[in-house]
């Protein structure tokens, strides 16, 4: 649920009067676009490749946000080269300067590119739930990450969840995990409820904060 998180996150922020560009980094298996119901002509693979600055490729979301495409099926791009991350940092510069709020949608996994663009954020959310593979990947990425120094602020987003108790029964297994083995804290940033509004909102390709703005999810993401 990242990117419905991201995109969602967002379009809360932007409604609050601040500038926001949401960045699809999942270069690959990209769908921040068709989440939002955008169809975009260019895409950050051509900011990668040099063709085209950020300014140049970046389209109107709902919402007032400002959207940063990417690619799917693009397998060449799973794997970026010095040059096209150079592009890809210039480019993150030049967003940082010009807005209030940069949510950036990464890939999931832990590629080098992954790791990279999560060691560059002022703050990492780790979206998580409650089933047990979650959390297996949310302490890998996690023991990946505090491998490489300064460590990044990494708090905890708990989706899909009944309610506040059994999202911080799934916090509370994961930091003290990682408390034990190692030796880092990390924050609790709080839950999104479980809402059948937010697929009718997917299946419409509409954000759920504009879909159903009085749902559950919605009122957890303000």
């Amino acid at each position: 649920g990242k990117t419905n998180v991201a995109a969602n996150l967002a379009i809360s922020f932007a409604s609050r009067g601040q500038k926001v560009a949401l960045l699809d980094a999942d270069y690959a298996l990209a769908n921040v676009d068709i989440l939002l119901g955008l169809s975009p002509k260019f895409t950050i693979e051509n900011v990668l490749e040099g063709n085209m600055s950020v300014g140049e490729i970046m389209v109107d979301g709902p919402g007032g946000i400002k959207v940063v495409p990417a690619s799917s099926g693009v397998q060449k791009l799973t794997r970026l080269g010095n040059r096209q991350l150079n592009n890809l940092f210039n480019a993150l510069q030049i967003l940082e300067k010009h807005f209030d709020q940069l949510i950036i949608d990464t890939a999931a996994g832990m590629s080098e590119e992954v790791i990279s663009l999560l060691h560059a954020a002022g703050e990492v959310i780790m979206v998580t739930n409650p089933e047990p593979p979650a959390f297996v990947d949310s302490y890998a990425l996690i023991k990946h990450l505090v491998k490489i120094e300064p460590t990044p602020r990494i708090r905890v987003l708990v989706n899909q969840v009944r309610g506040e108790r059994e999202s911080l029964m799934v916090y509370d297994r994961i930091a003290k995990t990682v408390e034990k083995f190692l030796k880092k804290k990390i924050e609790y940033m709080g839950h999104i409820a479980e809402d059948e509004s937010v697929k009718n909102a997917v299946r419409n390709r509409r954000p759920f904060v504009l879909h159903s703005p009085k749902s559950p999810a919605s009122s957890c993401i303000n």
